[in-house]
């Protein structure tokens, strides 16, 4: 990757067009054009602007680029727009880049990713999914200690993301693996359920009309909270919680 194009992606995850950019660093915008298609070469000091404008370090502009990531079902995310989705696709990127960097510190064997896939044609199907998955994972019906963990284990990297309105969670791949983004301005018990949520459509194959993010969501209580577990612990008959005991039971 060239630093015209670095300059570029920086540019689109800080979210700003060409002529904001050439205002906040004193240049015109057709400058700006010529530096991200390479028909010119940035010299140090504004190399120097360009980093503290887009919030970014200076090595940044010379690291090697290796891998794209790709966002699974755009339209599903289509409501956000292109300039975020491409805004939050840098972000994930260069956070990839320096996982991967630290990762190359501490070889180690590279975890094939066999991602169970299945079928369902009814909400309650789904709750069987879950159970299945927690089977085939031996995780049993205690609570999941540390959910990202858990997936990293698995091939799958999760990675959060900020300043971004109106996003929870969003899937890409890159060279055959999943990298799970969720919104980091968050509480955890959210993050927790937008990650499962996530994985849910990873392993969930819905037929027919049956709504994909509705199972989803039904995926990732139930994956998070197996139904023995809470009538274990809540009983059959119940139809409310007090605050105090939810807190007691999450601790």
């Amino acid at each position: 990757m060239t630093i015209g194009s670095r300059i570029q992606r920086a540019r689109k995850g800080a979210n700003v067009s060409q002529r904001d950019l050439a205002r906040q660093v004193g240049l015109s915008a057709m400058m700006i054009s010529k530096y991200e298609n390479d028909q010119s070469v940035p010299d140090s000091e504004m190399l120097l602007r360009f980093a503290k404008a887009l919030e970014t370090k200076l090595d940044y502009f010379f690291r090697p680029d290796s891998f794209s990531v790709e966002l699974l079902a755009y339209r599903k995310y289509a409501k956000l727009g292109k300039k975020k989705l491409d805004a939050i696709k840098v972000h994930i990127q260069d956070w990839l880049e320096r996982y991967l960097e630290v990762e190359d510190f501490f070889p180690q064997e590279k975890i094939q990713i066999d991602l169970p896939s299945y079928k369902v044609e009814a909400m309650d199907d789904v709750e069987d999914v879950a159970k299945a998955l927690r089977e085939e994972w031996h995780l049993g019906m205690d609570p999941i200690e540390n959910l990202i963990q858990l997936l990293e284990d698995k091939g799958i990297k999760v990675g959060l993301v900020s300043g971004f309105d109106d996003f929870d969670a969003c899937t890409f791949t890159f060279d055959g693996h999943y990298v799970i983004a969720s919104k980091s301005e968050i509480s955890g018990d959210r993050q927790r359920f937008n990650i499962a949520h996530e994985l849910g459509h990873l392993v969930l194959q819905c037929q027919g009309e049956l709504d994909e993010e509705k199972a989803a969501n039904r995926f990732a209580g139930a994956f998070l909270v197996p139904a023995e577990r809470a009538t274990y612990e809540l009983g059959v008959y119940r139809k409310d919680l007090d605050v105090n005991e939810l807190y007691l039971l999450k601790h």
